[in-house]
């Protein structure tokens, strides 16, 4: 089921970022300051806010198992009170689960679901502290196994979609008032590799011994090994997969995967 409900409407007509000075300050203007100079005020008082971007993030998911996918803000102000954006992918991967990400501890998401792989995040900010920049949602993929490997995008879309009620995409409403912040939306993807393959290869992870997947075929994965005179390459999953082992690997500056275990 979904909402034909607009976030909060703004209730103030003041734009979002710039001060405001009551009545009660208002004094004669000194005689050397021109009406020309007046005009250049809001100019000088008046910074603009860049967009807020929600940027959909990337992921490698084997056929057959799970991986996580984010969506990420950046120029983030602290007044972000509620927000809603809308995605689309291959209706095949079917519907995301969600959950808020380490940026946005006290935020509260849900999901609905417009049809053929097209559905809405919404959130509330439910008390201090704010939404700060960084990974503000998280999505876990269930990747069928019978999806062929490749690239699938996972898209923001540019408007809302004819059932659901129009306006901005994303659209972020401030604290308080209401009003509209401007943002911009940025696409992702996910990757599906072939699907897992067991050789016998294991693994003590801290705790228990486990089973560690590889590619068939030939391999992609920058770790390999050779077993039997075939060389086979182990499968990497994001740490907070399913089916993510605790052995970890840096495979670029600031990206960290997890070897992928068998069920």
């Amino acid at each position: 089921m979904h909402s034909s409900k607009h976030l909060p409407e703004a209730s103030a007509a003041a734009g979002f970022g710039c001060r405001s000075y009551p009545a009660c300050e208002r004094r004669a203007a000194p005689r050397l300051l021109t009406i020309a100079a007046l005009y250049l005020l809001p100019s000088i008082f008046c910074v603009a806010q860049p967009a807020v971007t929600v940027q959909l993030g990337t992921a490698t998911i084997p056929a057959g198992s799970s991986g996580n996918l984010t969506a990420s803000f950046a120029n983030t102000p602290t007044n972000i009170s509620a927000f809603a954006f809308y995605v689309t992918n291959a209706p095949f991967l079917g519907l995301p689960t969600i959950a808020n990400g380490p940026s946005a501890p006290n935020l509260t998401v849900f999901l609905d679901d417009f049809s053929n792989g097209v559905y809405r995040i919404t959130g509330f900010v439910t008390n201090d502290p704010p939404i700060g920049s960084g990974i503000a949602v998280q999505l876990s993929y269930d990747v069928p196994a019978s999806t062929a490997p490749g690239t699938y995008p996972v898209v923001m879309l540019q408007a809302p979609p004819t059932n659901g009620p129009a306006g901005p995409n994303p659209e972020i409403r401030a604290l308080i008032t209401s009003v509209l912040i401007s943002s911009l939306g940025a696409n992702g993807s996910i990757l599906v590799q072939a699907a897992a393959l067991g050789i016998g290869l294991r693994a003590y992870d801290g705790s228990n011994i486990i089973e560690i997947a590889v590619e068939p075929g030939m391999p992609t994965s920058p770790v390999r090994i050779n077993k039997g005179g075939t060389t086979y390459g182990v499968l990497l999953v994001d740490p907070g997969a399913t089916n993510a082992s605790r052995i970890r690997i840096q495979t670029a500056p600031g990206v960290t995967k997890a070897w992928q275990k068998l069920p």
